[in-house]
């Protein structure tokens, strides 16, 4: 697995045993049964997944997730200074261009992703004196074209690799689409049902449903250690939103 991939499964881990936790509270709702079954065994998919690239010494394939890693946050930190900037400056066209989400990259097939960083990069270096003052530097954008550079190596580095790792690694990358769809669509929406009711509950799902970074990447804050201050006895620190 990635490092975003690790954090994520982190979460869906505290998800997991919070509901299981709370099992009183969402009995009534019929609808989550099939949606936590659903997530269960999607769980133990990632698992067997993973196992099987491991197997496989699928190294390549791990050089390529890091690398997209690498290039997702570049690009993302260089397409917001340039949104920032086409909008000051009412360049509606180079604003919806900029304007990127972190899941709609993540989805995005191999090919594609380059294309929309190589799209970036060229506006990047178009703007490159305006964009200064949004804080992307030269060297930020340097750094965007060495992560095409690799990024696009390491799709090439794939493409010779055995096909059961192939497998392997598309199936790890639809599996945590599929996760995450069911987090976003399914558990928020219900668990929003139940704010008014059940204020504790919808207090501790926020927390479990926040990733921790435990793998140092760029995406996410790392998680501080909870500490109990003395004069309150509440837990002090609070991990970055998901």
């Amino acid at each position: 697995m990635t490092i975003r991939q690790k954090n994520k499964r982190t979460m869906y881990k505290a998800l997991k045993a919070f509901f299981t936790k709370w099992a009183d509270v969402m009995k009534p709702i019929t609808a989550f049964a099939a949606a936590f079954t659903q997530f269960l065994g999607l769980l133990d998919e990632i698992d067997a997944a993973a196992d099987e690239r491991n197997s496989a010494g699928a190294g390549t394939y791990t050089a390529r997730d890091e690398a997209s890693e690498a290039l997702i946050d570049i690009l993302l930190a260089v397409a917001a200074g340039l949104a920032g900037f086409a909008s000051a400056k009412k360049l509606n066209d180079v604003k919806e261009l900029a304007t990127l989400k972190p899941s709609k990259l993540e989805r995005l097939p191999d090919v594609e992703l380059s294309v929309e960083a190589d799209g970036i990069y060229k506006l990047a270096t178009k703007y490159a004196t305006d964009i200064a003052a949004y804080n992307v530097s030269a060297d930020k954008i340097t750094t965007l074209q060495t992560a095409i550079t690799t990024f696009k190596a390491a799709i090439e580095a794939t493409a010779s690799g055995d096909s059961s790792v192939t497998g392997a690694v598309k199936s790890l990358r639809d599996l945590f689409l599929e996760a995450d769809d069911i987090v976003k669509n399914q558990f928020d929406n219900i668990v929003k049902t139940l704010k008014i009711d059940e204020p504790k509950f919808f207090a501790e799902y926020k927390t479990a449903r926040k990733i921790h970074d435990v793998g140092g990447s760029q995406e996410v804050a790392p998680a501080p250690t909870p500490a109990k201050t003395a004069a309150t006895g509440t837990t002090a620190g609070t991990p970055a939103a998901a």
